[in-house]
Order: C-alpha cells, then structure tokens, then sequence
C-alpha cells in the first residue's frame, strides 16, 4: 500500500512539472492579435538594418533577421514559431508574418505607414502568405 502511495506521489509529481515545462516554454504570442506589438517593433529594427548599412560589416538579406534577434531576444521569442518574411528596397520593409508552413498569411507590416498594413489572420478563408503590399513606386 505505502509503494502504491509513493508511486501515485511521483507520478502526480511528474504530471505537474510536465505541465508547467510546458507551459513556461509555449509562445506567450500564440494568437496573431498578440503578434500587433512586436510587429510594430520588429519591423523599424529591420528597416535600420536595410536603410543604414554598416559598410565594414554589411548583413544580407537572410542575416535580417538574425542581427535583429540578436539585438532584442523579446522579438525572437516573439516570432519562434511563426515565419517571418521580408521584402525591401534601399530604405522601406515589408514583413510577411506567417504560419511556419508558409501557406496561411498572419499579418503584413509596411515601414513606411501604417495605413496599409493588412491584419491576414481575420481572413474567413484564409489568405494565401503571400506578400500583397507592394514597395512604394513599384507594381503589385
């Protein structure tokens, strides 16, 4: 009896700590509503990269990201398990946030303003993740 005691302990034990690793490491950003705010961070901190250049050191396109994060982890975790995409000129960003399979469009953020940007995720059906903002001065 006192074995069966103990095990029922360990194993209640062992589903609480489960439970709680798993929600400590799940996205706090599991909805695109919460996704607004760091969109909003996330894409100047690109168009930094994009409009000033350090020449010593210059980054490429699939680096964006990379120095952005390293700069502000927040972001990273932000968009762990989302796809971020990116389309630029010499000073103006478009991110394209996605689901990690790429085929459904959450967001879509324009550096330039914000009277364009596109909230995808309120879509019925879905949009396509595809970019749907065009840079200033070229065609859709």
């Amino acid at each position: 009896m006192k074995s069966l005691k103990v095990s029922l302990i360990l194993g209640t034990t062992c589903l609480i700590v489960s439970g709680c690793l798993t929600a400590y490491t799940t996205s706090q950003y599991s909805n695109p509503e919460e996704l607004i705010s760091p969109l909003e961070k996330l894409t100047p901190a690109v168009q930094s990269f994009v409009r000033y250049p350090d020449q010593k050191h210059p980054v490429s396109d699939d680096q964006l990201l990379v120095e952005v994060y390293k700069q502000d982890p927040e972001l990273a975790r932000a968009f762990q398990h989302f796809q971020v995409l990116i389309r630029h000129d010499a000073t103006n960003v478009i991110l394209l946030i996605t689901r990690t399979n790429k085929n459904v469009a959450l967001l879509e953020d324009a550096s330039w303003t914000a009277g364009v940007d596109k909230m995808h995720f309120r879509s019925n059906p879905p949009d396509p993740a595809v970019f749907t903002i065009s840079l200033p001065g070229t065609n859709p």
